[in-house]
């Protein structure tokens, strides 16, 4: 395993109330602004997307009430992050969905040659109409994914066959909530997708106010810590990175300029 360009876009972001992003200690009238970040890994053989945020048009794609609560356009988009580090989304070799809402999926309409990595358990509960949480499944996100190129998972799975970039079940939020850990040389970094919606509240074990299932979802919080401390990885969410993770130098450039196609990382 060699050292990986890591980076990460910001795609926007969204107003939630503090009943929704941290009960345990904000107050339910709280506004509290949510950035959606999606994250680049390069290996040098292969671009892989953790997540890739909304839809261009997704305001359009929801209700009027979720509508007014998005901060798109303004707040950053996948492909302008990509564009500014000189990366075509045609370039993009695969993406792993920690799920299929709305804010972690829209994007796969700009990538036209990835391949898709989702859980099983994941695809059936957004595609359930009779499951909760439907204001935040859009099914045009996913619902005309090429059959070549989705891989439904189930449990962990080792993408590129060498340990580097490894996908772990972390439900609770949704029934297929996936975290990914990625190597890259003396830097381990476990990206955990909306485990939780804010560092301090994982820390602390505080469940979010949105949730699939609470009792899995502490469960998970509490496997996604000691995975961290086992792997000596920073845990870094959705919607809330770290403070030192630029300042560490774990947020990268892309080491090579744009090129043609790379390595299939099945």
């Amino acid at each position: 395993m060699g050292t990986y360009g890591l980076a990460a876009l910001r795609c926007g972001a969204e107003v939630a109330s503090g009943s929704v992003v941290d009960p345990g200690s904000l107050p339910a009238s709280a506004e509290v602004l949510l950035p959606y970040f999606c994250f680049l890994v390069d290996t040098g053989s292969a671009r892989v997307l953790v997540d890739c945020g909304p839809h261009p048009d997704l305001p359009a794609r929801v209700s009027p009430e979720t509508a007014r609560s998005l901060r798109l356009g303004g707040g950053g988009t996948l492909s302008a992050g990509l564009s500014a580090l000189g990366i075509s989304p045609a370039s993009i070799d695969a993406v792993v969905l920690t799920h299929l809402h709305y804010d972690h999926c829209g994007g796969l309409a700009l990538l036209p040659r990835a391949e898709v990595y989702v859980s099983r358990a994941e695809l059936a509960f957004a595609t359930d109409s009779s499951a909760p949480q439907r204001e935040a499944y859009v099914r045009q996100d996913f619902a005309d994914l090429a059959p070549q190129l989705l891989h439904l998972l189930d449990g962990e799975h080792d993408l590129l066959g060498d340990g580097s970039i490894v996908v772990l079940p972390a439900p609770g939020h949704t029934p297929g909530h996936q975290a990914v850990l990625v190597t890259s040389g003396r830097v381990r970094v476990l990206f955990a997708g909306d485990a939780s919606y804010r560092l301090e509240a994982l820390r602390a074990a505080r469940p979010s106010g949105y949730l699939w299932d609470v009792g899995t979802a502490l469960e998970t919080l509490a496997h996604l810590r000691q995975r961290a401390r086992d792997e000596a990885a920073a845990l870094v969410l959705s919607h809330d990175l770290p403070v030192g993770f630029a300042r560490a130098g774990w947020l990268a450039e892309p080491r090579a300029p744009e090129r043609g196609a790379s390595t299939d990382p099945r």
